[in-house]
């Protein structure tokens, strides 16, 4: 993940910290406090990453932990705002870089509230319920609500439902991305990230494991399908920071 900006347009604030562990694998991961008997600072792997907690901020560099007599000790910059906002890339799965999975609308619906995978086209998409897109958001990306996007309300093995419909009847082969966050929604707020930590997961059911967050946006490229898959990005605040006045 990459800082976007900060809330208050302040300018980025970088502090060096002890390491408590060797960090080497990627930049742009979070950063936490150290629990009892560790040395400085510490991040968790992705398959923990529901733990995380108290952060520091997010890392700018590497380091290496020691304890050996003589080696420097390993040191880390991260920037530690708490009202940063930070911009991830959306990815399929666990593997940072994978396009996003579409779901093609197979039923034409003139109220403009359902899609629709049940037929042909759509088959093979993955079900709106597993993992359950519930609570996330549906973002059209080609036909003629290409560029709109509406919160889910319901969903089921072939069906996203929304309550707001979208501007135009929605036709058999428009093309949707169904994302498990919305922006300020108490419940979709759950970021799982990438194994390389840099990214955030579509592949999740909404509100069910990851770093809390405060979804503030969602940056998507509708130059092409193509380019919305692999190019779009989401934009939120790490929630639970050490320096806020309260975490969680």
């Amino acid at each position: 993940m990459n800082l976007a900006y900060t809330i208050g347009g302040s300018a980025p604030v970088k502090k060096r910290y002890k390491l408590g562990v060797t960090i080497t694998t990627a930049v742009g991961v979070p950063i936490m406090i150290g629990t009892t008997a560790n040395a400085g600072v510490i991040f968790l792997a992705a398959t923990a990453i529901s733990a995380v907690t108290d952060c520091v901020g997010v890392s700018l560099d590497t380091g290496v932990y020691s304890t050996s007599q003589g080696d420097a000790a390993g040191l880390i910059t991260v920037i530690i705002n708490p009202d940063a906002a930070w911009r991830m890339r959306m990815s399929a799965n666990a593997t940072a870089g994978t396009q996003l999975t579409l779901t093609t609308n197979d039923v034409a619906e003139t109220a403009g509230t359902v899609i629709d995978k049940t037929g042909a086209t759509g088959a093979g998409d993955p079900d709106p319920n597993s993992p359950d897109m519930i609570e996330g958001t549906a973002v059209c990306v080609s036909g003629n609500n290409k560029g709109q996007s509406r919160h889910i309300v319901t969903t089921g093995a072939t069906t996203a439902t929304v309550t707001v419909p979208f501007l135009n009847d929605i036709l058999s082969g428009d093309e949707f991305i169904l994302v498990p966050w919305s922006v300020e929604n108490a419940v979709s707020n759950l970021v799982w990230l990438t194994a390389n930590l840099t990214e955030c997961r579509q592949g999740i059911a909404a509100g069910s494991v990851g770093v809390i967050m405060s979804i503030l946006d969602m940056d998507w490229d509708y130059a092409d399908t193509g380019s919305a898959r692999r190019n779009s990005y989401l934009h939120a605040l790490i929630s639970d920071s050490v320096f806020n006045v309260n975490t969680i």
